[in-house]
């Protein structure tokens, strides 16, 4: 962190524990003062919700002559909501502030409590919510038990939902026709708010291309600020209160505080959220970890706007009244608990930062683990979110997702890529504490063609020198080698490298061909297979080749074919779909696009020989039978076009002697 970073994070925690500071004798003058008139409320919401469930149950006995579905179904939505009325528990603090008549907020407060509760139970259905924050099954859950996943259950929690809405707005409606001009105002503001939180719900399903700060804005005040709305109107339906413009406020930051500790769940389902939307606005850092920002920059500026929120809300309530100024210091106190619960507004040591940063724990993470335990692990920087690496297009649309990561197909190339992805440099820590990987089935995709390619090289190379990017196990090279060529061969993985050195010596080097020059000199002949799809910049990579191979060079590259039969079968279960270990998906169009931006023109694609009958497996025959191969691979052969060498001898440098 910057001298002058971490003076403004230092000034912002200093604010707060002032704040936090001058909080305390309000909210306690507050309770001190007003806690029987609270408990009083909050009985009469019991009270009330009791009332309005026990009519909901009798008029549905009534209507069907007690059918059994029916009662069932009541009989668990009112389990669910007599549990659910915590989340109704602030308002008591504020009817003790406001004073309303207490048989009229009995009433209403259950009214508009129903139809807000209602919300609860679809957005728990929208979101697939069957446990809420691991304390109680949800009523999707429920129905679920006794019904079945599926459309059946799915069904049943909305017209649950529907069911409890419409018992909320005929209670108002009831009051209203008593001459009750509160009732009808609540009834307004209640219809007007549950409009604009459905909006918001819907918009909470918004193709991520669209998500923008002010999108995440303008949705938690459609839905999350609305969502109140539905239960203020009980108390302040012409949002006449002192307290009106901080709850709003209150509110959004309650949201915001929400996504913080939502994070990895949000973006495993794909949601918006805080720190997804954050995280975008960081992408065009050159640094997103390390010891300028030992907590990552995506919490190191969420953490920066919520301390403005803060200190906002600070301000607003020293100009309140004294009852509604102490019930908001209470508030505000929680909403700080919280935070610092989540980590935020917490003192940080430098230099145990700077420490662990230079010799990081282990990441405890695998191939297959899953985006939420990637963030679980390594926070909302360990993601980011790329445009297309084959034509730069940020136009993709959701294929679909594994393990909670996305895998989109872009609109302008037709190449599938991750995104957000695990950064490179956090897949190259897993890879180090993984160590060897003697089971992994992607390096044996490199010895079923090594025969059948040396055979191929033998006839169409130029000359002798062979370089093999990626080799992994090193079977291309050891047969390259009985074949006539000079094998060299380089791969990121030290294990691998120090594995074969004893055979090839000084012919191996740990070079991340995306990442630096290749050694050696130019090359006749420049292999890689299956190691574009691992590359987070397949094109600098292609550039790297490009410069290393002769002008009469020959390229050969093999990647898993989006489009083969295999993908096709399998979908995301083929085991080649691996978001981790695998960032990009070529289509034989996005392979070629990229190969021919990088300076190469395709002579051809190399289809592998069909495998003997008498060894084939039933599936492969199938496979073939179908019109695909055993492998499920896109090979390509390619020349460097004539006239490039330039290009080559900038990126070799001047120390480019051959070996």
């Amino acid at each position: 962190m910057t001298i002058d970073a971490a003076a403004g994070r230092s000034e912002r925690l200093a604010a707060i524990a002032r704040l936090r500071e001058a909080l305390r004798d309000p909210a306690d003058a507050f309770v001190a003062r007003h806690q029987a008139d609270t408990d009083a409320y909050r009985a009469e919401i019991s009270a009330g919700l009791a009332e309005a469930l026990e009519t909901l149950r009798r008029d549905a006995h009534e209507m069907t002559a007690a059918d059994s579905l029916m009662l069932a179904l009541v009989d668990q939505a009112r389990e669910y909501i007599d549990w659910m009325q915590w989340a109704l528990w602030d308002l008591p603090y504020f009817a003790a502030v406001l004073k309303p008549d207490r048989t009229r907020f009995r009433r209403l407060t259950a009214a508009c409590g129903l139809v807000y509760l209602s919300f609860r139970v679809i957005d728990d259905m929208l979101d697939r919510h069957y446990l809420y924050r691991g304390r109680r099954p949800t009523l999707l859950a429920t129905f679920t038990r006794s019904h079945g996943q599926g459309r059946t259950s799915e069904g049943l929690s909305v017209l649950a939902a529907l069911l409890v809405c419409f018992e909320g707005l005929s209670r108002m409606v009831a009051s209203a026709e008593r001459e009750d001009r509160a009732a009808a105002a609540a009834l307004r503001e209640v219809i007007a708010s549950a409009r604009r939180a459905i909006v918001g719900t819907i918009l909470e399903h918004t193709d991520d291309r669209e998500w923008t700060p002010a999108y995440y804005d303008r949705l938690i005040r459609l839905k999350n600020v609305d969502y109140w709305r539905i239960l203020n109107a009980a108390l302040d339906p012409d949002r006449s209160s002192p307290l009106d413009p901080f709850l709003e406020e209150y509110y959004a930051l309650a949201q915001r505080l929400n996504d913080v500790q939502d994070h990895t769940a949000d973006e495993a389902r794909g949601q918006p959220n805080l720190l997804s939307i954050a995280r975008r606005t960081q992408n065009d850092c050159p640094e997103l970890h390390g010891p300028d920002h030992p907590r990552g920059l995506v919490m190191d500026g969420v953490e920066e706007a919520l301390a403005r929120d803060v200190l906002r809300l600070g301000d607003m309530l020293m100009t309140l009244p004294e009852d509604a100024r102490g019930v908001a210091a209470l508030k505000l106190a929680e909403s700080l608990d919280e935070a610092s619960r989540l980590g935020l507004f917490v003192p940080f040591d430098l230099e145990q930062a700077l420490s662990a940063d230079a010799a990081p724990d282990p990441v405890r993470l695998v191939w297959d683990s899953t985006a939420e335990e990637c963030l679980e692990r390594l926070g909302p920087d360990a993601l980011e979110d790329v445009a297309c690496m084959v034509c730069g297009s940020r136009e993709g649309r959701l294929l679909f997702r594994k393990h909670g990561f996305a895998c989109r197909r872009c609109i302008g190339c037709s190449h599938v890529f991750v995104s957000p992805r695990v950064r490179d440099d956090v897949r190259a820590r897993i890879a180090a504490d993984l160590g060897e990987m003697d089971d992994d089935p992607f390096l044996d995709a490199q010895r079923i063609q090594a025969e059948h390619l040396c055979r191929v090289f033998r006839r169409l190379a130029r000359g002798p020198r062979l370089l093999d990017v990626g080799f992994g196990r090193g079977y291309l090279m050891h047969l390259a080698q009985g074949h006539g060529f000079q094998a060299y061969g380089v791969d990121r993985s030290a294990t691998l490298v120090n594995r074969l050195s004893p055979v090839f010596g000084r012919r191996l080097a740990q070079v991340a061909v995306d990442d630096a020059p290749l050694p050696w000199g130019a090359f006749d002949v420049v292999t890689m297979s299956h190691v574009l799809e691992h590359l987070a910049d397949p094109r600098e990579a292609l550039a790297r080749v490009h410069a290393a191979l002769n002008d009469d060079g020959l390229l050969y590259l093999a990647v898993p074919d989006i489009d083969s039969v295999q993908f096709r079968i399998f979908g995301k279960r083929w085991n080649v779909v691996s978001p981790i270990v695998h960032v990009q998906y070529f289509t034989e169009a996005s392979l070629r696009r990229a190969v021919e931006e990088s300076g190469f023109e395709v002579i051809s694609r190399l289809e592998p020989p069909p495998q003997s009958p008498m060894f084939a497996s039933r599936v492969n025959r199938l496979f073939r039978d179908l019109g695909g191969s055993e492998t499920g691979e896109l090979a390509l052969l390619c020349r460097p076009v004539r006239g490039d060498s330039s290009k080559r001898d900038a990126a070799l440098g001047p120390d480019h002697t051959g070996s």
